[in-house]
């Protein structure tokens, strides 16, 4: 999702581009994706990218009188069968987990030009198989020590390669941390190790 910074900082002063809200949020960190938290699942890059489909749909558990949408947008390359993007809609904004911002739906339109292809709203997408299947996995559990090796694994990634939301990330870190009193640290041989191993799962 490319932006002329012109329009961005337009954008951003008047507005049109927001954060998730502090009601959003906290009612992320009460919520779980395949154990992890939600909170710190859809702030992290490495998590949402090629995933909005169950990224959405994960967002809008934690609302209320929202749309789920599938469409076409100019920013990714056209899939012939299927929509290729998804993204929730609720009160004249668009929440977009590619980004983990909110726009203006207004903006979002003029510069992403969606064609809509598919609408549930709370009630509708109850029926919707994908929906229930991301819901099969709000109770998963991991174990704690290798969520603390996951989301250490997830500061090294924002270090190394910063993005847009790395602050609300980090945040939400800190916020996990001090909610289950994890004060320890993995050293940077087990972590340099354990980047290599996922390296070579994803090669493989």
């Amino acid at each position: 999702m490319k932006v002329p910074q012109e329009v961005m900082s337009k954008a951003l002063e008047e507005g049109k581009v927001l954060p998730y809200e502090e009601e959003l949020v906290s009612k992320l960190r009460g919520l779980t994706y395949k154990g992890f938290p939600l909170s710190i699942f859809l702030f992290c890059r490495e998590f949402c990218r090629g995933e909005c489909y169950s990224m959405s749909m994960n967002l809008s558990r934690a609302m209320e009188h929202f749309t789920l949408v599938h469409g076409d947008v100019n920013f990714i390359v056209l899939d012939e069968k299927d929509p290729n993007h998804s993204w929730v809609e609720k009160d004249g904004f668009v929440y977009d987990t590619t980004d983990g911002f909110r726009w203006d739906k207004d903006l979002y339109y003029e510069l992403f030009k969606p064609v809509v292809r598919e609408v549930y709203d709370e009630n509708t997408v109850k029926d919707y198989s994908d929906y229930q299947r991301v819901l099969s996995h709000s109770d998963d559990k991991i174990d704690l020590e290798q969520l603390k090796l996951m989301v250490q694994y997830i500061e090294l990634l924002e270090e190394e390669q910063p993005y847009v939301n790395c602050k609300f990330l980090q945040r939400e870190i800190d916020l996990w941390r001090e909610k289950n009193n994890i004060t320890d640290r993995f050293s940077d041989e087990v972590m340099v190790q354990y980047k290599k191993i996922l390296a070579e799962l994803k090669n493989s």
